[in-house]
C-alpha cells in the first residue's frame, strides 16, 4: 500500500513539474514563434530583430532559375518569395540559353516588391532573311507580309506562303514612298493603291486626282478613303468611286490627320501658322499657332490629343497642347532642343527621344497645366557615341537602339534602375532597324544590304520565323 501512495505521489510531483515546465515553454517559445510566423526575423548582421518583406518575380519565358545574393531559390519563376531581410539585394534571373536578367533591389519591410516584367533575351545569331541588296523594307500591321525596295524593284514577300512577288520595276536612284493601311492589307505607292491580296488591283490616283498628289496619307476612319498635298492645297480621294475634292485650298506645307479633325502647316506672305479643321467643316478654321518657324517640317505622332513637330534644320521637338486655353502660346508649349529622334508610347504617357549618345525619357498624365522647362526631362543612359534607331518592345518596357557598333536593348520600367543588354556586337552601317512581336524578334538591314533577322525568344508551337 504505502509503495502504491509513493507511486501517486511521485507521479503529482512530476505532473507539477511537467506542468511548470510547459509553462516555461510556452512562455520561452511563443513569442518568437508568434514573431516568426508573422514575418519577424533576426539580423544577425546588425543583432536586431526586423520585420521582414517579400519580392515577386516573373519572367518571359518561365522556369528561370532564381537567385538571391549568388544563393539560389528552391522555385522557378514565376513565384513569391517571402520573409526577406529588408535591404538592398541582388537578384539573379537566368535560363539555359538566355542572357542574365541581374539587377540590385531595394526589399522593404511589410511590403511586397514586384519584378514581374522581366523578358529574357534569347543567345542567338542573326539569320539571313532577305539576301543584298535590300534598300528599304515595310511590314504590315500583322507582320505577315513584307514590302521591299531593291536598287531596281519593289517587291512583296508574304511570310504565309512564302510567295515573293514583283510589285514594281524601279527607276534608277528612286527611294520608293510606302505606306501601310491601317484598316487592311492595302498599302500606297508613290501613286498607286495596291491590294496585297490581289496585286492585280492597282488603283492609279493620277487617274483621279486632278493634279499629282504627294505626302499620300489614310484616313483614319475611311478605310477606302487617302489624303494628298497638291499645288492647290489638301485633296481628299475616296479612291473606289474615284472622285476627289479640294477641302483646303491655299499653301499647305505640311498636315496630319486625327479622327475628328485635320491639322496643318498653312503659308501665308506673313508667316507659317498651325491651324485646324474638321472633314466636315473645312470653312471653320481655329489657329493654333499664328507663327511657326518655316523649318518646321513634319508632324510626329503622339498618340494623343497633343502635336508633335519636329524642326529638322534646328533639330528641335516642340510639344504643343492644344487641351489649353493659354492666354500665350509660350504656357502650352514644350520646347525640346537637340532632338536627334523621338517616339511616343501608344497610350501617349511616354516620350523617348535621343540626342546624341543621351537617351531621355518624359512622362505626359493629363494637359501641360505649368510653364514648362526646356530640360524637364529624366535622361536615361549616355554613351561617348551618337544612338540611332531606337524603337520599343512590344510590351513597351525597353528599348533597342544601335550604339557602339552593338545592337542594345535597355530596361526602362519606372519601379527599378535601367539596365542594358548588348544583344548583337559588330553592327557597323546597320539601319532600318524594327521589332517583330510574333514570335520576337528583330529585322534590320546590314553593312551588306542584306535583311537579317536577329531571334529574342525560342519559337514556341504554332508560330514561326516567317514561314521558315
Amino acid at each position: 500500500m504505502s509503495h502504491v501512495n509513493c507511486f501517486l505521489i511521485m507521479t503529482l510531483k512530476t505532473r507539477r513539474i511537467l506542468y511548470i515546465t510547459c509553462i516555461i515553454l510556452f512562455l520561452l517559445t511563443a513569442p518568437p514563434l508568434v514573431l516568426y510566423t508573422t514575418g519577424f526575423r533576426y539580423d544577425w548582421e546588425y543583432r536586431r530583430l526586423v520585420e521582414t518583406g517579400s519580392l515577386v518575380v516573373k519572367s518571359q519565358p518561365t522556369g528561370a532559375a532564381i537567385y538571391l545574393n549568388g544563393q539560389l531559390y528552391q522555385e522557378p519563376t514565376p513565384t513569391i518569395i517571402n520573409n526577406i531581410l529588408p535591404g538592398k539585394i541582388n537578384l539573379e534571373v537566368k535560363k539555359d540559353g538566355y542572357h542574365l536578367w541581374q539587377k540590385n533591389l531595394a526589399v522593404n519591410p511589410r511590403l511586397t516588391t514586384f519584378v514581374e516584367n522581366i523578358k529574357l533575351f534569347l543567345k542567338s545569331e542573326t539569320q539571313p532573311y532577305l539576301p543584298a541588296p535590300v534598300t528599304d523594307y515595310w511590314w504590315n500591321g500583322k507582320q505577315d507580309k513584307l514590302i521591299f525596295s531593291t536598287a531596281k524593284e519593289l517587291r512583296l514577300y508574304n511570310t504565309l506562303n512564302q510567295k515573293n512577288i514583283l510589285i514594281a520595276k524601279l527607276p534608277p536612284g528612286q527611294n520608293p514612298a510606302v505606306s501601310w493601311s491601317p484598316h487592311d492589307d492595302r498599302f500606297i505607292f508613290n501613286q498607286f493603291v495596291i491590294d496585297a491580296g490581289a496585286n492585280d488591283k492597282f488603283t492609279d490616283l493620277a487617274t483621279i486626282a486632278p493634279e499629282a498628289l504627294k505626302n499620300l496619307q489614310w484616313d483614319p476612319l475611311a478605310p477606302d478613303t487617302i489624303y494628298g498635298l497638291g499645288n492647290k492645297g489638301l485633296y481628299r480621294v475616296p479612291y473606289l468611286i474615284k472622285t476627289a475634292r479640294l477641302v483646303k485650298s491655299g499653301k499647305i506645307l505640311n498636315y496630319t490627320l486625327r479622327n475628328d479633325k485635320i491639322i496643318t502647316l498653312q503659308k501665308t506672305a506673313a508667316n507659317t501658322s498651325l491651324v485646324y479643321f474638321t472633314p466636315s467643316d473645312p470653312g471653320t478654321v481655329l489657329v493654333l499657332a499664328d507663327s511657326v518657324d518655316a523649318g518646321t517640317d513634319n508632324f510626329l505622332p503622339t498618340n494623343s490629343h497633343r502635336l508633335g513637330l519636329y524642326n529638322s534644320r534646328q533639330k528641335s521637338l516642340t510639344i504643343f497642347d492644344p487641351a489649353i486655353k493659354a492666354t500665350s502660346l509660350e504656357e502650352s508649349i514644350i520646347e525640346i532642343p537637340n532632338v536627334d529622334k523621338a517616339l511616343w508610347s501608344r497610350d501617349g504617357s511616354r516620350l523617348v527621344y535621343t540626342s546624341g549618345g543621351a537617351i531621355y525619357q518624359r512622362s505626359f498624365i493629363g494637359p501641360i497645366n505649368v510653364i514648362p522647362r526646356p530640360n524637364n526631362a529624366e535622361l536615361i543612359t549616355r554613351y561617348s557615341q551618337n544612338v540611332a534607331d531606337v524603337f520599343w518592345s512590344d510590351d513597351e518596357n525597353y528599348l533597342f537602339y544601335f550604339v557602339a557598333d552593338s545592337l542594345r536593348v535597355l530596361e526602362i520600367t519606372a519601379s527599378t534602375a535601367p539596365r542594358s543588354l548588348i544583344l548583337l556586337s559588330n553592327t557597323s552601317q546597320a539601319k532600318k532597324a524594327g521589332y517583330i512581336f510574333n514570335p520576337a524578334a528583330i529585322t534590320f538591314i546590314n553593312k551588306d544590304g542584306a535583311l537579317k533577322l536577329l531571334p529574342l525568344a525560342e519559337k514556341q508551337a504554332g508560330t514561326f520565323f516567317f514561314g521558315r
